[in-house]
């Protein structure tokens, strides 16, 4: 709820802003983003509780991505970047929020940036939208979806290579290519690879749905 609303009121201040004031201060959020993500890091490397574990703290889960390609695109201004962001900050905002895996640890500091980076994927490529006027094209879903498997195929290999060099400790399991996620969601069935499967067919109807919501919004605006 503090998520949604944080960035509901942040939403409400861009708007007051002049366009000039945006785009800065989109730059200066863009900034902190990509600063906590490097805090992150040196928090677990510096930390005699956790470590810094290469099969673990890799930013290299879909929503962390995600959230890394956010923060940059505040000051690259891609249309490229903010097609794919929207759609998988959309799905992986909604369904990490409401189901959230907590690989960490509930601590506050962990609770505090799971939701905020999960926050950022959701809200601000919105956001980019009603600065940049952005708009998707009718394949632009069809480009996401081919996109995220070049990417799950990717993460595949890196898990099992990482599995294989240092197996020991916690396995590698980056965008969950490697076992399921243990999160309390319904979508998710099966073992592997059924719930790979299952998922990229449950993420063909996410991605078509946000596509038709996007082509309805902007046929509003045109209207108004």
């Amino acid at each position: 709820i503090a998520t949604v609303v944080g960035f509901l009121v942040l939403s409400q201040i861009f708007k007051h802003l002049s366009g000039r004031s945006q785009n800065l201060t989109l730059k200066t959020f863009g900034g902190l983003c990509l600063a906590l993500m490097a805090m992150n890091q040196a928090f677990f490397a510096l930390s005699p509780e956790h470590g810094w574990d290469i099969n673990v703290v890799l930013p290299l889960h879909l929503c962390s991505l995600s959230y890394l390609l956010v923060g940059l695109n505040c000051f690259l201004k891609s249309k490229w970047l903010w097609e794919i962001t929207l759609f998988l900050g959309v799905v992986g905002g909604i369904h990490s929020m409401l189901t959230p895996e907590l690989t960490n640890g509930d601590g506050w500091y962990f609770l505090s940036f799971y939701y905020f980076k999960h926050g950022v994927i959701l809200f601000v490529p919105i956001l980019q939208y009603q600065i940049w006027k952005y708009s998707l094209d009718k394949r632009s879903w069809l480009r996401v979806f081919i996109y995220t498997n070049i990417y799950m195929v990717f993460t595949l290999l890196v898990n099992r290579g990482l599995n294989h060099f240092f197996p020991e400790g916690n396995p590698a399991n980056y965008f969950y290519t490697w076992e399921p996620p243990s999160a309390n969601n319904p979508l998710i069935q099966g073992d592997w690879p059924w719930y790979l499967i299952l998922g990229d067919v449950l993420l063909i109807v996410h991605l078509v749905l946000i596509q038709l919501a996007f082509k309805l919004l902007t046929r509003k605006k045109k209207t108004l």
